[in-house]
């Protein structure tokens, strides 16, 4: 979640992610990160991570959805 707050974009974030190594555990193997993947965890009520944190996250997805959906 800190690293989304840094980068500002899912889609950086999953990039970030998937360049250090991390990956998904699906159950039949591991996959890359996807810009859904962090989508999820930023919409997570159980994620790890301070409300302050929590707050600050939901609030820049929301307001990046909401431009998104302006422009395109």
């Amino acid at each position: 979640m800190k690293k989304y707050l840094e980068l500002q974009s899912v889609a950086d974030t999953s990039k970030w992610l998937n360049q250090k190594g991390y990956r998904v555990n699906t159950g039949k193997g591991n996959r890359k990160y996807i810009s859904n993947d962090i989508t999820k965890i930023i919409n997570d009520k159980h994620c790890n991570a301070s409300d302050k944190l929590k707050e600050f996250a939901k609030a820049l997805y929301k307001k990046n959805y909401n431009y998104s959906k302006k422009v395109f």
